[in-house]
């Protein structure tokens, strides 16, 4: 385990476990950091869906009896887990491309703009298709990130009636099936949100501050999972055979 675990957290040492019948020990190997109760409880959300069910290649260790102790400053002892056998499964997964990527990066402080934001961005996509009637809808995503409102979380963000915010970075995204569509519609795209009106709007342009020159940076190729699947098999190696040869 790396010690991240730990206080302070690391991921350039590690915690050494030593696993007794009933019970196991975390100590991390660096004088200078420390096991806790809290950093060894805490590490069992650490990229897990579950903290109470930690799936593993032939079941899952159950941690809703775990018990968390302090032996000593930097020792913690960790007792009634325990392990569930299940059926044994290997995840198959492969990407496939869907597209290119190119973005632009802005801020708006403008609480005109900010109000009428979700406007905008609508008035956006639909000038853009109605711009480039050569371009079918189908051949391009329009993205837009709102960072300081719901960047992180989209739709399920849920904190809706939150205070507006006094500024906010927009992130513009176009995922299109060739790079040259990508650019277009996302160029496109910003211009509207830089130039567009609303209600109570005292300039013509300014709506968008961009930080670079140019703006648009293109990311390449796009990639998305086509197969994420996990595959019941009776022997995890059956499907990986090993041949060992003597040299």
């Amino acid at each position: 385990m790396r010690a991240i675990a730990a206080e302070p957290g690391s991921s350039s040492d590690i915690i050494l476990g030593k696993i007794r019948p009933d019970h196991f020990l975390l100590t991390p190997t660096n004088p200078e950091r420390r096991a806790t109760v809290r950093s060894i409880a805490e590490h069992s959300l650490y990229e897990q869906r579950d903290p109470y069910s930690i799936y593993q290649p032939g079941g899952y260790v159950d941690t809703r009896e775990a018990c968390y102790e302090a032996v000593d400053e930097r020792t913690v002892k960790v007792s009634g887990s325990r392990w569930v056998p299940a059926p044994c499964k290997v995840k198959l997964e492969d990407a496939g491309l869907v597209g290119f990527r190119s973005c632009i990066i802005g801020s708006i402080r403008d609480e005109g703009v900010i109000r009428n934001l979700d406007r905008l961005i609508e008035a956006a996509v639909a000038r853009t298709q109605d711009n480039f009637p050569d371009i079918s809808p189908e051949t391009y995503r329009l993205i837009f990130h709102i960072f300081g409102r719901d960047g992180t979380l989209g739709p399920l963000e849920p904190l809706k009636e939150d205070i507006q915010p006094h500024e906010v970075g927009l992130l513009i995204e176009a995922v299109g099936k060739t790079q040259e569509i990508a650019v277009t519609v996302c160029a496109f795209a910003k211009s509207i949100i830089l130039h567009g009106g609303f209600d109570g709007r005292k300039s013509t342009a300014g709506n968008l501050a961009v930080p670079f020159s140019p703006d648009l940076m293109n990311g390449g190729e796009v990639a998305e999972f086509t197969i994420y699947h996990l595959l019941p098999v009776n022997d995890p190696c059956e499907l990986f055979p090993i041949r060992f040869e003597d040299v």
